[in-house]
């Protein structure tokens, strides 16, 4: 395994997301013959014009043949969220590895539920046909699994994780960082996540204001970009809602602080992979809100990492920030589980081990 080359297919360095943060945290993690081959759109979520994208689509998959045909390659991971658009995308480099009777592995980071549990006829047989033909399969979520088994996958399904970033936290000194939390009079709820609809932001606004009425010391920081930042914008500046900030995107020593200031981090989004950012605020001892969406709840436990919500009501989510911070003990406990959770399981040395172990069963498999 040592001489074989694994080619693993990533986004541009420069294209936003949890899974570039992913594959460029662990990079440094794993050994040499671990080959990154870049695909898709270079700066997503922005794109070039059609022309160009399809000659960007027909150029990766060209020198992925190239790649092919030079190196002598044991494993091909793909990377993609179950949707139409990346099946079509990705399902060809499956199938060019297939012809070169490579070895493949999947890794889900993400369904759209309304495509998926709709899938049926001519267009269920293509998906099966192309996804299928995947040596292993890795998910992040129980749940899909489950289904992955019921539309009739037999072989390997591996359930994973996302990762933080050893280097985000190596210097981390928690409890006096605890210590200053504990008696900051400032109460600070953190967002790091694309500034998008199904993400959450305006619920998340919308509980903000619900919570601003009876307690003046709390602000809201949101941290990322997207495309719906302008609009975000302009709602927090027409409703005139005091103690909201936009950082736009942000990583390296700017994110690291922020996880730092923060008292509590939420996320309210409407469908998930594995977010890393929930993660990454565990491995900072931050206790979290969050949607009971994609592989969370797989990692994460109610009332042990924070709350895991299934009530989208703003009532009931101002009160379960509020009560949460307001409770000194529950908030110590919750911290520090987050914190040893996520030093143990999620740092990215971590995850690259088990990574690479899926790697080495995949490519022995029969």
């Amino acid at each position: 395994m040592s001489t074989k080359k694994i080619l693993v297919l990533v986004p541009g360095p420069n294209a936003r997301g949890g899974i570039t943060n992913y594959y460029y945290s662990i990079r440094k993690e794993l050994p040499e013959n671990v080959i990154y081959v870049v695909r898709g759109s270079r700066s997503w979520p922005k794109k070039e014009n059609k022309f160009r994208e399809i000659r960007r689509f027909l150029s990766d998959n060209y020198n992925f043949v190239k790649l092919l045909i030079k190196e002598d390659v044991s494993l091909i991971q793909v990377t993609l969220p179950f949707t139409s658009t990346a099946i079509i995308r990705d399902g060809l480099f499956i199938l060019i590895g297939k012809l070169f009777r490579k070895k493949v592995t999947i890794f889900f980071r993400g369904w759209i539920d309304d495509f998926v549990y709709n899938l049926s006829g001519i267009k269920l047989l293509f998906v099966k046909r192309i996804l299928f033909l995947a040596d292993s399969i890795i998910e992040l979520s129980e749940d899909n699994i489950k289904h992955l088994r019921h539309l009739g996958y037999t072989k390997k399904i591996y359930l994973e994780t996302t990762l933080v970033d050893r280097s985000l936290i190596e210097d981390l000194n928690f409890d006096d960082q605890f210590e200053k939390r504990r008696l900051s009079q400032k109460k600070t709820i953190l967002f790091l996540s694309r500034l998008e609809k199904e993400k959450g932001i305006f619920l998340l606004l919308d509980v903000y204001e619900k919570i601003k009425e009876k307690f003046p010391q709390y602000e809201l920081v949101y941290a990322g970009d997207g495309r719906e930042e302008s609009n975000l914008n302009k709602r927090i500046h027409d409703s005139g809602i005091q103690g909201v900030s936009l950082k736009g995107f942000v990583n390296g020593e700017s994110k690291k602080q922020l996880f730092k200031e923060a008292t509590i981090f939420v996320f309210l989004s409407e469908h998930e992979g594995m977010p890393n950012a929930v993660l990454e605020a565990m491995a900072f001892g931050l206790p979290v809100i969050t949607t009971n969406v994609g592989g969370i709840a797989s990692v994460f436990k109610d009332g042990v990492n924070g709350c895991l919500l299934n009530d989208k009501n703003k009532d009931f989510i101002a009160k379960q920030i509020t009560d949460l911070v307001s409770d000194e003990n529950k908030y110590k406990k919750i911290s520090f589980t987050n914190l040893k959770e996520a030093h143990e399981k999620f740092t990215s040395n971590v995850v690259a081990k088990r990574l690479m172990a899926i790697f080495k069963e995949t490519i022995g498999s029969n």
